[in-house]
């Protein structure tokens, strides 16, 4: 991720009634795009590969999906014929040339920590027209797992850390971030090295922020310099040493741009699932025909029908990727489970016999399949800040669905 990755939002244009005319788009589909809401979405796949995609509220016919490679010629069919070009300028820019309706247009793309200015110019004419979209502000809260990184091992000499093996200071290495409730600053939890720390500040106010084990004694700053970006500034309070991070938030997760003493590099973090705390349902539909479905009959369909609005579980999240969940559920043995994602677990459940399955947690969503009883269960748990909705269906019957709204406390 970089700081060509979010969503955009058209919030102004100049001229763009008049460029659109010059290029011979109906004056009806701009009026219509004048008064709509145009989102701009942008991701970076893979070095130099970007997937975008256009929405236009009252121009559904504009709206489109694409794959597009820097210095490669794309051609299009929707909404017309086209073919386009992109190339990266410089760090934080992006021109591009589109052939279209006999017309050729190049715009210079800038992106900043407000959004992305377009600048349009039709060739062989005088006519130009800018736009300037805002970035959408993303969820900011959440649980972050490191993906990537390029050049941390040259930046941490910079800052006078000599690190032997940074894979394994990075692997299975993650943070959670929860933006406090008046918005004044963050608490965050690290999840780094086989330690977990907890620490928490207020934007644009001094703190202290203590690694021993990697000789680190900062004094830190933490701003909002943009809608889900963030500049933390750290001064060593030994050496003096100053660096730098950019952070920047996206729905997919976070990009942090480090600099000390000149020197750059780049960390990716993708969003999991900000699961942590205990939860207790609020609201359960369909555990009658989901018990049936399970082959649960007599006291057994009883007890789980009873049971399932009393129960609570607590998440925690471990060093190193695992998840344990506490409960006082009846269906959990010993009322301790631990699971990683990607990985095959057993649990024998008193009166089910032994129930095998497998997890994955993706962004704000865990989806798993076990094994019970015969059968085969599918759950999908979406997190939505304190709210959790599961969907659990049996051998992907749609009328054996439960669905279980949970909150966190």
């Amino acid at each position: 991720m970089t700081i060509f990755e979010g969503s955009f939002k058209l919030e102004s244009s100049d001229g763009l009634a008049a460029g659109f005319a010059a290029m011979g788009i109906p004056d009806d589909d701009t009026k219509s795009y004048l008064k709509s809401e145009v989102i701009y979405t942008l991701h970076e796949k893979s070095p130099g590969c970007f997937e975008t995609k256009n929405t236009c509220s009252l121009l559904p016919s504009w709206n489109m999906s694409n794959c597009v490679k820097l210095g490669e010629e794309k051609e299009l069919t929707e909404p017309f014929p086209m073919k386009v070009c992109y190339t990266k300028k410089n760090s934080n820019t992006f021109s591009s040339r589109t052939e279209m309706l006999g017309k050729v247009l190049t715009s210079e793309l800038v992106f900043h920590n407000y959004g992305v200015s377009i600048c349009n110019k039709i060739e062989g004419t005088n006519v130009c027209f800018t736009e300037l979209f805002k970035r959408i502000t993303p969820k900011i809260s959440g649980y972050f797992i490191f993906e990537s990184e390029s050049g941390v091992a040259e930046v941490m000499k910079a800052m006078g850390h000599e690190i032997d093996d940074l894979s394994a200071i990075l692997k299975d290495s993650a943070y959670r971030q929860v933006e406090t409730a008046d918005g004044s600053g963050m608490e965050i939890t690290e999840y780094f090295m086989g330690a977990k720390k907890c620490f928490s500040f207020k934007y644009n106010e001094e703190f202290d922020y203590e690694r021993p084990e990697w000789k680190i004694s900062d004094k830190c700053l933490v701003t909002k310099v943009g809608p889900g970006i963030f500049k933390r500034v750290n001064k060593n309070k030994v050496t003096g040493r100053v660096w730098e991070q950019t952070l920047t938030v996206t729905q997919r997760g976070v990009t942090i741009k480090i600099m000390s003493n000149g020197i750059e590099a780049t960390e990716t973090f993708k969003r999991g699932c900000d699961m942590e705390g205990t939860w207790k349902p609020a609201s359960i539909t369909g555990m009658e025909t989901h018990a049936e479905a399970l082959g649960m009959t007599g006291a057994m369909k009883e007890q789980y029908i009873q049971n399932q609005m009393n129960e609570t579980f607590t998440v925690e999240r471990l060093v190193g990727g695992a998840i344990k969940v506490t409960s006082d559920s009846a269906w959990m043995p010993g009322g301790v489970m631990v699971v990683r994602s990607g990985e095959q677990f057993t649990l024998e459940i008193p009166g089910m016999g032994v129930t095998t399955g497998l997890g994955y947690e993706g962004c704000d969503e865990w989806i798993q399949t076990s094994k019970m009883m015969g059968k085969t269960v599918s759950n999908k748990e979406r997190f939505s800040g304190d709210f959790m909705i599961n969907e659990a269906i049996v051998d992907g019957c749609e009328l054996t669905k439960q669905i279980t709204i949970l909150t966190r406390n």
